[in-house]
């Protein structure tokens, strides 16, 4: 339940502005419980083994998806065969200067329940998912037209 961070509302746990400029700590408490490869984190399904299996047999073109949770990699499908339209927890980059920060050490930082920041700033990083106020990543761009 989202109501124990008392939001403005509640997509501001994934809001750009909110979590740079109000409150990070919503977003940490909560993707401490999303992120993949943790004990009792998600894990992928039958239907991610069966892109797997389509991939293997060479007759997956392309895997667009909005999950942010990476399970399709987990799974074993390769990252060029996919498109995560709202990005992954696999990078990391600061909201401020946009360097690429230690995805393992952003993790650590979160599962530890603090707001990991910026070596070279001090701004704030979060890992490469889409926030509200931000574009889809470039690779979306790249291959929709392509694809459809």
């Amino acid at each position: 339940s989202l109501r124990k961070y008392n939001l403005p509302f509640p997509e501001a746990i994934f809001d750009l502005e909110y979590y740079t400029t109000v409150n990070a700590q919503p977003f940490v408490d909560l993707s401490s419980n999303l992120l993949p490869g943790q004990i009792d984190g998600p894990r992928p399904t039958i239907t991610h083994a069966f892109l797997k299996v389509l991939q293997d047999r060479g007759i997956l073109r392309r895997v667009y998806t909005q999950n942010i949770d990476g399970l399709e990699v987990f799974a074993g499908v390769n990252s060029d065969k996919l498109v995560e339209c709202h990005g992954d927890f696999r990078s990391a980059s600061c909201t401020k200067c946009r360097t690429k920060a230690d995805i393992e050490g952003c993790m650590q930082t979160m599962l530890n329940k603090q707001i990991p920041t910026c070596g070279e700033c001090g701004g704030l990083v979060k890992p490469d998912i889409v926030f509200f106020g931000e574009d889809l990543p470039n690779r979306f761009e790249r291959f929709v037209d392509d694809d459809t």
